[in-house]
Order: structure tokens, then C-alpha cells, then sequence
């Protein structure tokens, strides 16, 4: 009796696996006919193709302009794997996109054992209307959400293998190699880190619920980061030394070099009483600083008169239509510093930007700038937090 209710138990668990499986290969066969979308933009979808190929060319010259290290190397990466194996960009974004979900299926199956939750999440994750145009463009967010759902996965069979000590340090390092890709994909990637933070957390604690020992626990889990780091400290060295090799500065994209970073912060310090919701640098406070800072005066042209095409895309999505809004005004600070011919060399593109910083730095300690201390930011680029910024988030959360 005990074999037969082992063979039935495990045919039930097998059809689980292989409803999923029909599921999937009838959304593969739905999106089979359907083309990718590499549509010319130059901050966008072709470019991710262009720099796939660009990734792997190492024979100098090194041409260079502001797009060239415009955006992370996680995705060309993806790109140019997708082609080293002879698959079709479409197949292996769908292909990523449902992998990821199964192996989160059969992590939280396996610990949980809910056959039904499982079925409902599998369904409608593989099935999820956006994912059927999502998964036909050429941007980042194709694969962002399975690395995502890949840490999350990682994090289940951390919170509930750390009694296994090899199993534990095991999934780990993978843990780690999801996350050095995560990290090299978006500018954003860093946001995963408070969960992480809180499933390490709650591993502590059930490890010295179970051990009562302190000293045990601070050594599994400081081994088990240590091993999660060294992916994500050794791919982002790696890609940081290509770009040093090819083009002169060591980071893995232009919005991680020092230089860029320093002079939108220091922008965004400037006359604080005259801040704006969701515009970072507002017209009346960019004329002021053009006052006092001869190198950011030769920006203005473009940023006051054909920059100005970034009110389209910033009215159409956050409704500020008379300024630069959000996230875009970092794209017309750079397209400003290219139309000055200072995009020529990634060595020199960073000394003009650092001169910028110098000059408003020494405007504010003068005085001839009303300044404040970014004592708060969570990064050069993130907003500074205002109470406007906490209602949205709320109201946001509502419409979720």
C-alpha cells in the first residue's frame, strides 16, 4: 500500500510539472509568429543591439560619443549570449521570462508544498498580458523581471535550507551570480538590497532560535554575504576594467562615473527653497547657476532652447510640460555636454563635468549660491525626500 500511495503521490506532483510545461509551450507557440521590436532611439532598443555587438569588439579604435557607455552591460550581454547560441533574441526572452517563473514555482513548491497556489501563480504568470509585449522589445525590462524573480527564489531556499550548511552556502553563490547580472543591468539595481537585507535578517533570527548561538550565526551568514559579494564585486571589476581598457575610465557605465555623478548632485543643491515637485533643477535655478559657472553657461543654448524636446516625453508620462521633469533631465544634461563637443573622450568628458562641480562648489561656500547639504540621498541621482514624494508613494500603493 505504502508503493502505490508513493506512485500516486508522485503522479500527482508530476502533473503538476507537466500542466506548467503545456502551459508553456503553448505561449511559446503563441509568440512564435510575433517579431521583435528594435525600433530606432538613441537612448533605447537598437542601441542595446548595437552595443550587443560592440560588448565583444576589443580591436582599437574605440570610437566614443555619449552613448556609447550610456547604458549598463547586462543586457547587450544577454543580447550577444542569445546570438553566440544561435536563438532568436524573441525566443530567449520568453524562454528567460518563463524559466524564471518555473523556478520560483518549484522553489516555493518545495518547501510549501501548495499544488494550488503554484498552478494559479504559473498560470498567470506565463499568461500575463504584458509579458506578451514586454518580452518583444528590445529594452532592459525583459529580462529585469526574471532576474528579479530569480533573487526571489534564491532568498526562499536561503530562508529555509540555512540548517544545511553546504546547501545554505550553495545557493548563496548563486545567489550572488543572479545579483552581479542584476546589478550590471539597471541604474536601479540597488533597490533589491532591503530585501535581501530582511531575509537575512529573518535567517539570523531563525538560526538562533534553533542554535542559541550567536557567534554560529554571525559566521554562517557573514560567509553566506561574503559569498553572495564576490560574484557581484568580480563581474562588476571585470566590466569596469574592459571599459578602463577601452575607452579610459573605470566604471561599467557613464551614469557610475564620479564626474557625472558629483555635478547632479551639486545641481540638485542648488536653491533649495526654489524646489519644484519632480523637476530636479528648474529653469529659475539653472539661469542662476549659469551666473556663476562659466562651464555650465556653455550648456545653455542646448538646455534652453533644443533640449527643450525633453518636455515632450516628461509631459506625456509625469505631466510636467514647462520643464525638465523627473529622470530626463540627466539625458539633456549629457545630449548639452555633447552638443559643446565635450563628448569627444571619456577621460575628458569627466574633467568637464568635474569642472562644473568645482565652480559651484565654490559658489556655494562664497555664497554667491544658496545651498544644502544632501546629507539623506539614498544616491547622486535619487531625489531628496520631501513630503510630497511620501504621499505619492502612498497613493501609489492604493492604485496597486
Amino acid at each position: 500500500m505504502k508503493i502505490i500511495s508513493t506512485v500516486i503521490s508522485i503522479k500527482k506532483v508530476n502533473s503538476i510539472w507537466i500542466f506548467a510545461l503545456v502551459l508553456a509551450i503553448i505561449k511559446l507557440w503563441l509568440t512564435s509568429h510575433l517579431p521583435i521590436i528594435a525600433i530606432w532611439a538613441g537612448h533605447d532598443h537598437l542601441k542595446y543591439v548595437q552595443m550587443a555587438f560592440e560588448i565583444s569588439d576589443f580591436s582599437p579604435p574605440f570610437p566614443y560619443n555619449q552613448y556609447t557607455l550610456m547604458r549598463e552591460p547586462g543586457y547587450p550581454f544577454f543580447i550577444r549570449l542569445s546570438y553566440i547560441l544561435g536563438l532568436s533574441l524573441r525566443f530567449s526572452q520568453e524562454l528567460i521570462y518563463i524559466s524564471s517563473g518555473f523556478l520560483l514555482a518549484w522553489s516555493f513548491y518545495k518547501y510549501y508544498c501548495n499544488k494550488i497556489v503554484v498552478i494559479l501563480f504559473l498560470t498567470l504568470y506565463i499568461f500575463v498580458p504584458a509579458s506578451f509585449y514586454l518580452n518583444r522589445l528590445t529594452l532592459r525590462h525583459a529580462i529585469y523581471l526574471p532576474l528579479t524573480t530569480f533573487i526571489i527564489s534564491c532568498l526562499i531556499h536561503l530562508i529555509n535550507s540555512k540548517s544545511e550548511k553546504i546547501r545554505f552556502l550553495r545557493w548563496s553563490t548563486i545567489l550572488g551570480i543572479g545579483l552581479a547580472w542584476f546589478w550590471n543591468t539597471r541604474p536601479e539595481g540597488a533597490l533589491i538590497i532591503p530585501a535581501i537585507a530582511i531575509a537575512y535578517i529573518i535567517i539570523t533570527i531563525q538560526i538562533l532560535h534553533s542554535h542559541y548561538n550567536l557567534r554560529y550565526a554571525l559566521n554562517l551568514v557573514s560567509h553566506s554575504i561574503v559569498r553572495v559579494l564576490i560574484p557581484v564585486f568580480l563581474v562588476t571589476l571585470l566590466l569596469s576594467t574592459i571599459t578602463y581598457f577601452k575607452y579610459g575610465v573605470f566604471a561599467t557605465n557613464d551614469l557610475k562615473n564620479p564626474g557625472l555623478k558629483a555635478v547632479y548632485s551639486r545641481l540638485t543643491t542648488v536653491s533649495p527653497d526654489r524646489w519644484r515637485y519632480k523637476v530636479p533643477v528648474p529653469r529659475e535655478t539653472r539661469m542662476e547657476i549659469y551666473s556663476v559657472s562659466p562651464t555650465f553657461w556653455k550648456l545653455s543654448h542646448y538646455l534652453e532652447g533644443e533640449g527643450k524636446g525633453w518636455f515632450t516625453a516628461s509631459c506625456k508620462t509625469i505631466d510636467i510640460c514647462d520643464d525638465y521633469g523627473g529622470g530626463w533631465f540627466v539625458w539633456a544634461l549629457r545630449d548639452a555636454v555633447a552638443k559643446v563637443g565635450e563628448y569627444r573622450s571619456a577621460p575628458a568628458t569627466e574633467d568637464f563635468y568635474y569642472r562644473i562641480d568645482h565652480e559651484l562648489k565654490a559658489a556655494c561656500q562664497s555664497g554667491q549660491l544658496k545651498c544644502k547639504n544632501r546629507l539623506f540621498s539614498l544616491s547622486s541621482f535619487a531625489p531628496d525626500i520631501h513630503p510630497e514624494y511620501v504621499d505619492s508613494f502612498v497613493k501609489s500603493l492604493g492604485d496597486v
